[in-house]
């Protein structure tokens, strides 16, 4: 869970060299290639034709164990005792929230948005930590600091901004009570879900009947509402 969507795949060869640093020699033979080993053997009885067998699987246990001992000081570390940084803050991050650890995952969070500094291949997992922290605010009822994070996804460029608008739109409207601010945002996401179109055109269309709609409701509010004097 900690790590889905961050490496390329979750196959022990991948995670052993993105968390440890480990890599198999060219030589190594595949677990795939364990089989045609196996009936080598029962078809020579050459016990020589295990040694590729059981060398992929020693290695395979080493991995395991090192990956466990990794695990386990990402799971009971803190952002300050033991500093994960980029992609390992962020499934550091993930798996305090899971476990409902508000604080240490909101510092995971806060660290993987400090350390994400790749603006082009990292926007993804920089929008990821920002949301994450912000829904915790939100959990929590902090709300302004939820709606600073919001703000900043959109300052992102390139950034996958739906969700913030969606929630910046509901934030101004119910509770900050910024009809303005809240109109702003709804004409500002109508403009980004424009762009969407052309990428997921069904997405976009019911996204934009949803903002449509928001708008005339908050349109409709401010022409109610009183004059200052």
């Amino acid at each position: 869970v900690a790590y889905r969507g961050l490496l390329p795949s979750c196959r022990l060869v991948e995670m052993e060299y993105a968390l440890l640093g480990m890599t198999r020699p060219p030589s190594e033979s595949s677990g795939a290639e364990a089989p045609g080993w196996y009936f080598r053997f029962l078809r020579t009885g050459d016990a020589r034709m295990l040694v590729p067998i059981i060398e992929h699987n020693e290695r395979d246990v080493v991995a395991l164990a090192a990956l466990t001992a990794r695990f386990a000081v990402l799971a009971e570390g803190s952002a300050e005792d033991e500093p994960a940084e980029g992609l390992h803050a962020l499934a550091a991050g993930r798996l305090f929230a899971k476990r409902g650890e508000y604080e240490g995952a909101c510092a995971h969070f806060e660290r993987a948005v400090e350390t994400l500094r790749d603006p082009v291949r990292e926007v993804s997992r920089q929008v990821e930590a920002l949301l994450r922290l912000a829904a915790l605010h939100k959990a929590a009822g902090r709300r302004d600091l939820a709606a600073r994070l919001w703000h900043e996804v959109l300052e992102r460029p390139g950034a996958p901004a739906q969700r913030a608008y969606q929630e910046l739109a509901i934030y101004y409207e119910r509770h900050a009570r910024d009809l303005e601010a809240a109109l702003d945002i709804v004409e500002r996401a109508l403009a980004y879900a424009e762009g969407l179109a052309r990428l997921d055109p069904e997405r976009a269309e019911r996204w934009q009947s949803t903002l449509l709609l928001r708008r005339t409701r908050v349109q409709s509010r401010l022409t109610r509402a009183p004059s200052p004097r």
